[in-house]
């Protein structure tokens, strides 16, 4: 029986001793940063919009998903928070809070109102992640609403959003250096000013609109976008107590 030339494969391969490079290769391997993790970062960092731009059109390839880099972001920022005093301050805080008006009011009822006030708090925090992640929705569908004649449509707002959020979340790294630091008013109000300057930008190199423009609209979608993200977070989570999908027995 003849054989098929096509069907003949010849795999030749050289093994290299294992080294330093080698390891970082598997490290980037394992956590699938290969294809674009660090020029993703490095453009969302120097020209955020455009690359966003390039991303939705003919560089997907290039671009680590804003999807994937959302869920590592999110990750880091668990980690931060979990580990920095951040908790233990708003919690130590919510039971002084509760001891205070349990001496002034000494009523079962407040008791019980500050006990639910802590059962709430810590639903929010074991639900943090995607707390971070339904606020993207929100924001998205207003930053549409404000650019409708753009041409950009909302699926595309989102992915601006979500890479936004993703560089936010690895700038919470400030916080973690803030309390190691002890300086964590100040660096709390820096982050919260960074996220706000990167957010104009970005929305700027994204839209092409002047800084004025770009400031005022910032200011104008994230207010909006908070206050019915709060009604509507507000909400769900009441409507999930009633029907005791969550449990804060």
């Amino acid at each position: 029986m003849s054989q098929n030339p096509k069907f003949l494969v010849k795999n030749e391969r050289e093994v290299r001793r294992y080294d330093l490079r080698n390891l970082g290769s598997s490290l980037l391997d394992a956590f699938n940063f290969e294809f674009g993790v660090l020029f993703t970062l490095k453009s969302l960092l120097s020209r955020p919009g455009k690359s966003t731009l390039d991303y939705l059109s003919k560089g997907r390839l290039r671009y680590f998903s804003p999807f994937r880099l959302l869920l590592i972001s999110t990750a880091i920022l668990l980690i931060i928070v979990k580990s920095s005093e951040i908790r233990s301050d708003f919690e130590e805080g919510l039971r002084l809070g509760m001891n205070e008006t349990e001496v002034q009011l000494e009523t079962d009822k407040e008791a019980k109102v500050q006990d639910l006030s802590l059962k709430i708090y810590t639903l929010f925090k074991d639900n943090f992640n995607i707390l971070i992640w339904l606020y993207i929705p929100f924001v998205s569908f207003f930053s549409y609403l404000f650019n409708v004649k753009r041409r950009l449509n909302y699926a595309e707002h989102i992915v601006f959003n979500t890479y936004y959020t993703s560089v936010v979340n690895i700038f919470s790294l400030i916080l973690l250096l803030g309390y190691q630091l002890y300086i964590e008013v100040f660096l709390s109000l820096l982050y919260m000013l960074l996220s706000i300057v990167y957010y104009a930008w970005f929305y700027k190199d994204f839209l092409g609109k002047s800084w004025g423009r770009s400031i005022l609209d910032t200011i104008l979608i994230n207010l909006i976008s908070i206050f019915f993200y709060s009604i509507g977070t507000g909400f769900l989570i009441g409507f999930a107590i009633a029907k005791n999908w969550v449990s804060i027995a």
